[in-house]
């Protein structure tokens, strides 16, 4: 398990990356996480290329990609790539710039879109996934990963689901704040054919957010054997906030990942439900 506090090094795991990648670490949103490197990454089906911040692993040990929350973008996951860089053990990660925010805003014909102008039309905001399926097959590649756990808070969740459900190297599946229908992306579908796989989701949400208590109990009955969920306890926060409320929630989701990356016995971090947000979605 990934415990220690060690620097890692960034050498190993990016060999074969070359003309992928650009090692700037003082620029850009890569700025508050020191040590990660910036890499972009083409998308073969539509050609729209995303941007992310890469953390490599000193030998392989899976990968996590993390999926930011609508109208964010990588920073937030500031807090968990910098915990990742402290720890010799950690495995690869990397934290994606979706489509229209952040450093991805530039179509395929180079012109600077927002998430806004997705508006009601649910292929733009299913084409998210298309993102989410770049980044996996990225730290297969150049991480060596052949096991990916994916992290999505928000519509960023269900962007993860609808490209676990076709990506073999998907892991397991961590949604914090988790809607069934956000944007128009049905969840439930997705992880309907992702569960069927016989792989794992760990469900997250705070016990004042309505909309994601209710998905995560729709969820959860999915597939008893395959599904964990925890709802914590006096928290109306929405996504990464969740975590950030309480420094010890990194850790428990990192000893999760670790369970379902191999690398430490699986553990479950299931808690009761309690008695019972905004536009980040």
């Amino acid at each position: 398990m990934f415990t220690g506090l060690a620097v890692m090094g960034l050498g190993a795991g990016v060999g074969g990356c070359r003309g992928w990648w650009r090692r700037d670490a003082d620029a850009g949103a890569d700025a508050a996480v020191r040590g990660a490197v910036t890499v972009t990454l083409p998308n073969a089906t539509d050609g729209w290329s995303a941007v992310g911040s890469f953390v490599a692993a000193e030998r392989p040990r899976g990968a996590l990609l993390f999926v930011h929350q609508l109208g964010s973008d990588r920073t937030e996951w500031a807090p968990a790539l910098g915990r990742l860089i402290a720890d010799r053990d950690a495995p690869a990660a990397l934290a994606l710039d979706l489509r229209g925010h952040g450093e991805s805003g530039r179509n395929p014909d180079g012109v600077q879109v927002s998430w806004r102008s997705f508006e009601r039309d649910p292929a733009r905001w299913q084409a998210l996934a298309l993102d989410v399926a770049a980044g996996v097959r990225f730290l297969s590649l150049h991480a060596q990963a052949s096991r990916v756990v994916v992290v999505g808070a928000g519509v960023g969740g269900s962007a993860a689901a609808l490209a676990a459900a076709e990506e073999a190297n998907v892991a397991a599946l961590v949604l914090i704040s988790p809607g069934l229908e956000y944007h128009g992306v049905r969840l439930e579908d997705a992880l309907r054919r992702y569960l069927a796989t016989g792989r794992r989701v760990l469900l997250v949400a705070g016990d004042g957010d309505r909309e994601s208590v209710e998905a995560v109990e729709a969820l959860q009955a999915l597939q008893q054997g395959l599904v964990d969920r925890v709802i914590e306890g006096g928290n109306d926060g929405h996504g990464v906030s969740l975590l950030r409320a309480a420094p010890d929630r990194w850790g428990r989701l990192f000893q999760w990942a670790d369970g379902a990356l191999g690398n430490a016995p699986p553990t479950r971090w299931n808690v009761p439900p309690l008695p019972a947000s905004g536009e980040n979605r």
